[in-house]
């Protein structure tokens, strides 16, 4: 175990996605910045997304999966008709955080 992560603050962040496909990557390289400085969790919940979102998670997925320290866990359903909101997807996510600190990291679109 390294120094780094004795002294880094550990973690969980819980992503709600619905059709974020636009902002996504974006979203995403910024966590990729903070991995550096922070050992963390990612929730990814899908919230019925009918856009390329899946698509770029699952590749991101297969990225941070060779981290070290960081673990991708990926939950949701696939029908788009009937979104569950990002309260159900914080409160389905709960059950699998790691660590003490939890971050709601809402995707958003921005005018």
């Amino acid at each position: 175990m390294s120094i780094s992560n004795l002294i880094s603050p550990k973690v969980s962040i819980i992503m709600p996605i619905r059709n974020a496909s636009q902002w996504l990557l974006k979203c995403l390289s910024s966590l990729i910045v903070k991995h550096i400085l922070v050992q963390f969790n990612s929730l990814v919940f899908n919230d019925g997304s009918s856009d390329e979102s899946m698509l770029i998670l699952q590749d991101w997925c297969s990225r941070w999966k060779r981290e070290d320290n960081h673990e991708v866990i990926m939950s949701g359903h696939d029908d788009y008709d009937n979104p569950k909101g990002v309260g159900y997807a914080k409160e389905s996510s709960c059950p699998t955080v790691r660590w003490r600190i939890i971050c709601v990291f809402k995707m958003q679109m921005t005018r």
